[in-house]
């Protein structure tokens, strides 16, 4: 994400290679942010994880297609601070995925009953 702040900087600067270069990360970081949304979802409905991770997947998902469509439509008074507000939306769930430990869960426990293995 630092990289399409860096981008959009030179973009504005009137270089086209850069302006190119941040669409094509925007539109990666929405199909991302998309298939985060849909494991959120999964490993919720498993109860692998809290709802509030599903939560911000979901807005973080809306968020990049909002901050797709704004800068298309050259709307930069949304699409700038909508950018670094999806930057800590995303440093939050980062944060909490590298921090957090799992769980025991109903699934995993009923493994260690039959004598498997979590890890």
């Amino acid at each position: 994400m630092l990289i399409q702040a860096v981008l959009a900087g030179m973009a504005l600067s009137n270089s086209a290679m850069a302006l190119t270069a941040h669409m094509f990360n925007g539109a990666t970081t929405f199909l991302v942010s998309a298939l985060q949304a849909g494991s959120a979802v999964i490993l919720w409905r498993s109860r692998e994880i809290p709802r509030w991770p599903l939560i911000a997947s979901v807005v973080l998902m809306a968020g990049d297609l909002a901050q797709m469509v704004s800068g298309r439509l050259h709307v930069f008074a949304l699409h700038l601070p909508l950018g670094v507000g999806l930057f800590g939306v995303l440093a939050m769930l980062v944060y909490w995925a590298w921090s957090s430990r799992p769980e025991r869960t109903a699934a995993s426990m009923s493994l260690e009953h039959r004598g498997g293995s979590y890890a």
